[in-house]
């Protein structure tokens, strides 16, 4: 017990610091020469304390905290948030999730928001503790930084950052149950009787690939989506092919629907698309979309891409390695 006090009054009266806060953690158990003691969480709790002004740690036994910038659109903060996860796991930190992400709105998280740590304050991380990983490829190096960082930076577009954590992954991005009814109620709407019928999703990203980004991105072509529909039915039986996309007019207009049984999805929100491309059984998604990927991902089946979408091999003169992006087990057709 006394051990214990030295270590409070020692850490509480650290000269310079004009403004501390105290956090208790978890229990720890201290070594006293040859005896281990296991210290009561309510006699005795380890402490962490902050500097307000400087905003950094000076102790901390149990948490340290990473959280990320929240870059792009849902799906691009997917892949963030699951690197966030993995290179987490990979240094002994602690990872976290901004209340008001995006995210949230779609999945029951189990994980903390970034502003606590056990129920008490963590202060946001400055620049100088910024790490900003690769975007389109693995980078490995983030794997061994340490505890020096409070937050990652970039997109972290590989599913390498997190494969290690695959499960922790998938039972966090758990939909949250409006999002699966919404999904369950518009999938069985086109299911014949009691058949057992295969979904596969067809994820179209248009608009801006085929605007914004002409310059850079070989959009998706109806070459393309034939031989992967053709695929899918000549592997399985009462396929339903289901169309989600930013341009359904387009889908609708190009897309031979007599050759094929489709259901396009019109009126949900993102959550609910997003959630209606992980219900189906298999995926076929645009190539270079975050939100097909994802939405593959998570239904967890066969899915297909086409090579060569980046038009100059990189984006922006971000170099681009396709076996860090798309996960091995996808099949690569022509465009």
């Amino acid at each position: 017990m006394k051990r214990v006090m030295y270590v409070f009054y020692a850490l509480l009266f650290v000269e310079g610091l004009s403004i501390i806060y105290i956090r208790t953690l978890r229990p720890q158990i201290y070594r006293t020469g040859l005896i281990n003691q296991t210290i009561s969480n309510i006699l005795a709790k380890s402490i962490a304390i902050y500097d307000r002004n400087t905003f950094k740690y000076l102790e901390d036994n149990f948490n340290y905290p990473v959280t990320f910038d929240q870059n792009g659109r849902l799906c691009n903060q997917l892949f963030e948030f699951a690197s966030t996860i993995g290179i987490a796991q990979k240094n002994s930190l602690s990872p976290r999730l901004a209340r008001w992400s995006p995210i949230r709105e779609c999945f029951d998280i189990r994980i903390t928001d970034e502003n606590t740590a056990d129920g008490q304050k963590v202060y946001f991380a400055k620049e100088e503790e910024t790490f900003g990983p690769a975007y389109l490829k693995f980078e490995k190096k983030a794997f061994h930084i340490g505890r020096t960082f409070k937050k990652l930076k970039g997109n972290m577009q590989s599913w390498k950052y997190f494969s290690h954590v695959d499960e922790i992954v998938r039972k966090e991005l758990n939909f949250r149950q409006k999002h699966i009814i919404a999904a369950n109620k518009f999938l069985s709407s086109k299911k014949k009787g009691n058949s057992s019928s295969t979904y596969v999703s067809l994820q179209v990203r248009r608009t801006d690939f085929v605007k914004k980004y002409s310059s850079l991105i070989n959009g998706i072509t109806l070459k393309y989506i034939n031989s992967a529909m053709s695929a899918f039915l000549s592997t399985f039986t009462d396929v339903i092919f289901v169309v989600v996309s930013d341009d359904i007019a387009w889908c609708k207009n190009n897309i031979n629907s007599t050759k094929y049984d489709i259901i396009y999805s019109e009126g949900h929100s993102a959550c609910q698309d997003l959630s209606i491309l992980a219900h189906c059984n298999h995926s076929i998604i645009t190539a270079g979309s975050t939100f097909g990927w994802w939405g593959a991902y998570l239904a967890n089946g066969q899915a297909t891409y086409y090579e060569k979408w980046l038009k100059h091999g990189h984006w922006n003169s971000i170099p681009f390695v396709e076996k860090d992006v798309f996960l091995p087990r996808w099949t690569i057709l022509e465009r």
